[in-house]
Protein backbone atom coordinates (compact mmCIF):
# COMPACT_ATOMS: atom_id res chain seq x y z
CA UNK A 1 0.00 0.00 0.00
CA UNK A 2 1.00 3.43 -0.86
CA UNK A 3 2.30 5.77 2.07
CA UNK A 4 -0.57 8.46 1.03
CA UNK A 5 -3.34 5.27 1.72
CA UNK A 6 -1.75 3.93 5.17
CA UNK A 7 -1.80 7.98 5.97
CA UNK A 8 -5.80 7.91 5.06
CA UNK A 9 -7.01 4.81 6.74
CA UNK A 10 -5.09 6.13 9.80
CA UNK A 11 -6.60 8.70 10.56
CA UNK A 12 -10.18 7.52 9.16
CA UNK A 13 -9.67 4.64 12.08
CA UNK A 14 -8.74 7.27 14.73
CA UNK A 15 -11.81 9.42 12.96
CA UNK A 16 -13.88 6.80 13.55
CA UNK A 17 -12.65 5.78 17.01
CA UNK A 18 -12.95 9.43 19.03
CA UNK A 19 -16.56 10.19 16.68
CA UNK A 20 -18.23 6.81 17.92
CA UNK A 21 -19.95 7.08 14.16
CA UNK A 22 -21.70 4.36 12.57
CA UNK A 23 -19.38 2.32 9.68
CA UNK A 24 -21.91 2.96 7.83
CA UNK A 25 -20.59 6.33 7.73
CA UNK A 26 -16.95 5.32 6.24
CA UNK A 27 -17.51 7.14 3.24
CA UNK A 28 -18.22 10.41 4.90
CA UNK A 29 -15.16 9.84 6.80
CA UNK A 30 -12.99 9.41 4.63
CA UNK A 31 -13.96 11.88 2.13
CA UNK A 32 -13.35 14.63 5.56
CA UNK A 33 -10.24 13.57 5.91
CA UNK A 34 -8.93 13.58 2.79
CA UNK A 35 -10.51 16.92 2.55
CA UNK A 36 -8.50 18.13 5.62
CA UNK A 37 -5.50 16.49 4.08
CA UNK A 38 -5.70 18.46 0.76
CA UNK A 39 -5.79 21.74 2.97
CA UNK A 40 -2.82 21.26 5.14
CA UNK A 41 0.67 22.44 3.75
CA UNK A 42 3.42 20.10 3.13
CA UNK A 43 7.39 20.61 2.53
CA UNK A 44 6.88 18.75 -0.72
CA UNK A 45 5.11 21.62 -2.18
CA UNK A 46 7.04 23.94 -0.88
CA UNK A 47 5.02 24.85 1.92
CA UNK A 48 1.77 25.15 -0.17
CA UNK A 49 -1.52 22.47 0.13
CA UNK A 50 -2.33 20.07 -2.43
CA UNK A 51 -5.21 22.15 -2.87
CA UNK A 52 -2.98 25.71 -3.59
CA UNK A 53 -1.24 23.88 -6.01
CA UNK A 54 -3.60 22.61 -7.60
CA UNK A 55 -6.00 25.56 -8.16
CA UNK A 56 -3.23 27.72 -8.02
CA UNK A 57 -5.47 30.08 -4.90
CA UNK A 58 -5.31 30.23 -1.33
CA UNK A 59 -6.97 27.74 0.40
CA UNK A 60 -10.05 28.77 3.05
CA UNK A 61 -10.41 27.04 6.17
CA UNK A 62 -12.99 29.01 7.85
CA UNK A 63 -15.45 26.20 7.58
CA UNK A 64 -13.16 23.50 9.39
CA UNK A 65 -14.70 22.22 12.69
CA UNK A 66 -13.38 19.10 15.23
CA UNK A 67 -14.06 15.96 13.98
CA UNK A 68 -14.14 13.92 16.88
CA UNK A 69 -12.31 15.23 20.44
CA UNK A 70 -10.08 11.98 21.73
CA UNK A 71 -6.20 12.31 21.61
CA UNK A 72 -4.10 9.81 21.64
CA UNK A 73 -0.11 8.67 22.71
CA UNK A 74 1.59 6.43 21.39
CA UNK A 75 3.61 3.45 23.78
CA UNK A 76 6.74 2.22 22.24
CA UNK A 77 7.20 -1.51 21.31
CA UNK A 78 9.97 -2.54 23.83
CA UNK A 79 7.68 -1.27 27.07
CA UNK A 80 4.52 -3.44 25.22
CA UNK A 81 3.36 -6.98 24.45
CA UNK A 82 2.13 -7.47 21.22
CA UNK A 83 -1.51 -7.80 22.19
CA UNK A 84 -1.88 -4.91 23.98
CA UNK A 85 -2.87 -1.25 22.77
CA UNK A 86 -0.26 0.39 21.02
CA UNK A 87 -1.75 3.79 22.11
CA UNK A 88 -3.42 5.09 25.14
CA UNK A 89 -6.49 7.73 25.23
CA UNK A 90 -4.99 11.25 26.78
CA UNK A 91 -7.70 13.23 29.28
CA UNK A 92 -7.74 16.73 28.95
Amino acid sequence: MSKIICIIVEATNNMFYSSKLLITFWVEVVHTNTHSLNRIRTMTLFYKTPYEAWFAIKTNVVHIRVFGYVAFTHIPKEVCHKFFAKSKSVSS
